[in-house]
């Protein structure tokens, strides 16, 4: 019988709970990863035991358009740069805010201690902040 978990999966694909998501949520169902519609909605949360977060990766920063500059992803919008950062100082944790120009002090964001996050995560909070939607570049 195959083992279907593997070293990999078993941290980072843990349940997540349907209140979480938004439309057009990445997010692994059943193994696949998939962008959440409006007509999924109804058959996914009647099967949310199978609803499962997507660790935040370099590569998906870049997917949505972010770059790498001096230890932290950024994004630039016509006003202020969105940025994301992973900082080790003493636990491991996010800073996720705004900067007015790039060489500003921190103006305003969020602070996580979490050491993951995930896609749903930043999705949500930048559609939150900005009012406009994290996509795929």
């Amino acid at each position: 019988m195959e083992k279907r978990n593997t070293i990999n999966n078993i941290k980072k694909y843990s349940t997540m709970k349907p209140n979480e998501l938004r439309i057009g949520n990445f997010i692994d169902y059943n193994g696949r990863i998939i962008k959440l519609f409006l007509n999924q909605v109804g058959e996914i949360l009647e099967d949310s035991e199978s609803i499962k977060p997507i660790p935040l990766t370099e590569d998906w920063l870049i997917k949505f358009g972010f770059v790498k500059k001096t230890g932290c992803y950024f994004m630039i919008r016509k006003d202020f740069y969105f940025v994301v950062e992973k900082t080790y100082q003493n636990k491991e944790y996010y800073i996720i805010g705004f900067y007015e120009d790039y060489d500003d002090e921190f103006e305003n964001g969020f602070v996580t201690e979490k050491d993951e996050l995930h896609i749903h995560q930043l999705q949500n909070l930048y559609f939150a902040l900005t009012g406009e939607e994290l996509e795929i570049q």
